[in-house]
């Protein structure tokens, strides 16, 4: 099994998609293998040109067949403070309120794609080191990573993450305002004060 699944990793990842589709559909007695290759298979069918049924097509397959920026801006929004302060549970991993995305992502582009990654199947994984972007786990964070589809510059998600230091990341603290102050977490009180707009 470790072999097949290593080979199958290597025939994504170098884009050999008729040969992935074979293998996998000879391999494909192992439940490990298909459940944990079934997003490449699909993957795969879209890239051959097959027919893949909707009801098979998740957010990052719909962004495979069709990409849509703005899609991709909607489904980052529950990263966003702005959002998570009006909700009761706030998501593990939420951008700092004065991490402007927008203006971040302009930058992030100028970098992608580029060899400097960490490769997952169909996606490309990117860090970069940004100094308090947000929180995760509760925890303030220095470090945000961004997905995109493989080789390509179609971002698939981002979001800030624990201290990645010791993996290959890019700076981007050069986009700091020379007075930019650390982010606190909002407490239930600043919560409830901005929910319903109280001075």
């Amino acid at each position: 099994v470790a072999y097949v699944f290593s080979k199958l990793s290597i025939l994504i990842r170098e884009k050999k998609f008729k040969d992935f589709y074979e293998y996998y559909n000879n391999n494909n007695k192992f439940p490990y293998i298909t459940n944990h290759f079934k997003s490449s298979k699909y993957f795969c069918d879209i890239k051959l040109g097959l027919n893949v049924k909707e009801e098979y097509m998740g957010y990052l397959l719909k962004q495979v067949k069709n990409y849509s920026e703005s899609e991709f801006l909607n489904h980052i929004r529950k990263h966003l403070m702005d959002i998570n302060i009006e909700q009761e549970n706030e998501n593990s991993s939420v951008f700092a309120v004065d991490f402007d995305v927008k203006k971040v992502l302009e930058e992030v582009k100028k970098f992608i794609p580029s060899e400097k990654k960490l490769c997952n199947k169909i996606a490309d994984i990117y860090i970069f080191k940004y100094d308090s972007c947000g929180r995760c786990n509760g925890k303030l964070q220095d470090y945000f990573r961004v997905v995109c589809i493989q080789n390509t510059i179609d971002f698939i998600t981002m979001f800030p993450t624990i201290d990645s230091r010791n993996l290959p990341y890019f700076d981007l603290n050069y986009m700091h305002d020379s007075h930019n102050s650390k982010v606190k977490r909002l407490s239930q009180i600043e919560k409830f004060n901005r929910k319903y707009n109280i001075q």
